[in-house]
Parts: C-alpha cells; sequence; structure tokens
C-alpha cells in the first residue's frame, strides 16, 4: 500500500516534536520495514534541505535528502498536477489539494 507522507511526520521524528513523535515514528518504521510504500511530495525534499542546512551544515542536509531518496518515492508537481489538484475543495489549502492530487508514482 502506499502512503502520501506529509513532510512533518519526518521533520517530527527528527525533532522529536511532541506530541506527534511516537505516532510519526511508527509511520517511518513502516516505511523502513517495506509494510508500507512511502511518498513525499516532491517539495517536501528541498524544503528538509534548507531546514537541515540552516539548523545544523550542508553535509547533514545532502545526507538527509539522500536518506529520503534511499527509502521514499517523490511524487512530482507539474503543471498538470496543480491542474488536478485545483478541482479538489480544501478550503483554499494549495499543499493539501497537491497531495491528494492523484499523481503518486509506483516503484518500478
Amino acid at each position: 500500500m502506499k502512503v502520501l507522507v506529509d513532510l512533518n511526520v519526518v521533520l517530527d521524528v527528527l525533532q522529536h516534536r511532541e506530541p506527534h513523535y511516537t505516532d510519526s515514528a511508527k509511520m517511518l518504521d513502516a516505511v523502513l520495514r517495506h509494510v508500507v510504500e512511502g511518498v513525499l511530495p516532491s517539495h517536501s525534499v528541498t524544503t528538509l534541505s534548507y531546514l537541515i542546512d540552516k539548523h545544523t551544515s550542508g553535509d547533514q542536509a545532502r545526507d538527509s535528502v539522500q536518506w529520503i531518496l534511499d527509502h521514499f518515492q517523490i511524487a512530482s508537481a507539474t503543471h498538470q498536477t496543480f491542474q488536478a489538484a485545483s478541482k479538489f475543495n480544501c478550503a483554499g489549502n494549495v499543499e493539501k489539494q497537491l497531495c491528494d492530487a492523484p499523481n503518486v508514482p509506483s516503484r518500478p
């Protein structure tokens, strides 16, 4: 089963953010054990890299991005994706609309 994982789930674990840490860690564990196929929106990769680089180092940012690429599929957002997402009614929440758009890739 594919699961689209919000970046906040990854950040909850990296930053030990309560009260969501335990549930988020369970989700990442399920991805790592291949119980589910984890998919992240493409914008999550650059956002994560920026946040880690800003608060630690470029080396840790690169390592984190590589870890993401090793364990998750990345859902791309094209013009067509935004067009499809604009049809969802998510109270103006563009990020949620994009996450709900039917553009989640399959593993080869």
